[in-house]
């Protein structure tokens, strides 16, 4: 099922909102990702901000923020495991999984909560969003289409009481793990058909990382030869699909 903006629920501040950020030396972009949070039009959030073992000035910046939001620090294990460290401190109904170099729309948990009321037999809400100049424009919830790609982002508006939790033994396709294991728990999602969020490019991290879909598509084969971020790709695929037994 999708969800349409145009179809507004009646809804109330009652339900808290968890949005939980793990971070980990990105003292340059965290402060937009905040500056985002606040700026809801749904404000009834707790924020948490799960330091990973920074070692640049995240902890400075952080400080500026310290009455708004709460701040746990832990040493280097990983985002999957910061994830989890900021779900056992939350206390929220909705659970919110931001990464601390996005920044979100001023309406987008107002809409997410929108569709999880519209359709109250979803487990979670996930949207389209853009990755510096490129739009996401992803599709709806199918299974079937779910153990072929993953087409849906970590941050995305989840029921608390459906949350399965991270693997913390993954290095990627941690986002495709946690949604493969709500579909085998018998749970769905939501698709949102609005842009709510931003990923920036100008962070060194996301623009080494990333490449675009086609990349992996190429015959790389053939000439005996591929990136290691290719290489890599492929044996974090590998092991998801072990693991949910869809190779």
């Amino acid at each position: 099922m999708a969800y349409s903006s145009a179809k507004n629920i009646q809804i109330s501040m009652n339900q808290l909102i968890s949005v939980i950020i793990p971070t980990h030396n990105r003292s340059n972009t965290i402060s937009a990702t905040l500056d985002s949070l606040f700026s809801q039009s749904y404000n009834n959030i707790e924020i948490i901000v799960v330091d990973d073992g920074s070692t640049d000035q995240t902890e400075n910046v952080l400080s500026k923020y310290e009455s708004r939001i709460k701040i746990v620090k832990q040493k280097n294990a990983g985002s999957n495991a910061a994830r989890n460290r900021g779900f056992k401190d939350s206390t929220g109904e909705y659970i919110l999984f931001s990464d601390d170099d996005i920044c979100w729309e001023s309406n987008a948990i107002e809409t997410m909560l929108n569709a999880l009321m519209y359709d109250n037999g979803a487990s979670f809400a996930y949207c389209r969003f853009k990755l510096g100049w490129k739009k996401f424009k992803l599709r709806e919830f199918n299974s079937g289409t779910l153990k072929k790609i993953n087409y849906i982002h970590t941050s995305s508006l989840m029921r608390r009481a459906d949350f399965p939790g991270f693997d913390e033994s993954l290095q990627r396709f941690q986002d495709w793990d946690l949604w493969l294991t709500l579909l085998e728990n018998g749970k769905r999602g939501v698709f949102v058909k609005k842009v709510l969020f931003k990923i920036r490019t100008d962070n060194p991290i996301t623009k080494s990382t990333w490449l675009p879909s086609y990349a992996y598509r190429l015959p790389w084969k053939i000439i005996n030869w591929k990136p290691k971020s290719i290489a890599s790709y492929e044996k974090a695929k590998a092991i998801v699909q072990k693991k949910h037994g869809i190779m």
